[in-house]
């Protein structure tokens, strides 16, 4: 097993959410993030499940995911096919409320990623 680890992104708009999710709490708790800790989102062909893909050194946003480990991924067209890798530099994610805040976090959620980092709490 390696340091990678992968969290599957739910399905329909629930995926956009999710990665808009990962996309806001990166920018939030990991600005100086290294080129090289971009993170691949994939769609396993077999199952047509899409996944983020977190390569070693992202442990504190994995964690936040809740995303297991798995091993390194292998793209291919047949049974990995890779979609989008984390675009640099990171910018802010802006939401419908005008806010760079996820909007999908409950209030307990957003706590406990809080509680790890040294950024104040979002408006409620």
């Amino acid at each position: 097993m390696s340091d990678w680890r992968r969290t599957y992104l739910g399905e329909g708009p629930q995926v956009y959410q999710t990665l808009r999710d990962i996309r806001a709490w990166r920018y939030r708790l990991d600005r100086d993030v290294r080129v090289e800790c971009a993170y691949t989102v994939a769609l396993e062909v077999s199952s047509m499940r899409i996944f983020v893909y977190f390569p070693p050194g992202n442990t504190r946003l994995a964690d936040a995911f809740h995303a297991p480990l798995c091993e390194p991924p292998e793209f291919s067209r047949v049974h990995l096919a890779e979609l989008y890798k984390e675009q640099f530099p990171l910018r802010p994610v802006v939401g419908l409320n005008g806010l760079d805040k996820p909007l999908s976090l409950q209030p307990d959620e957003w706590q406990d990623l809080l509680d790890a980092s040294d950024t104040p709490a979002p408006p409620a």
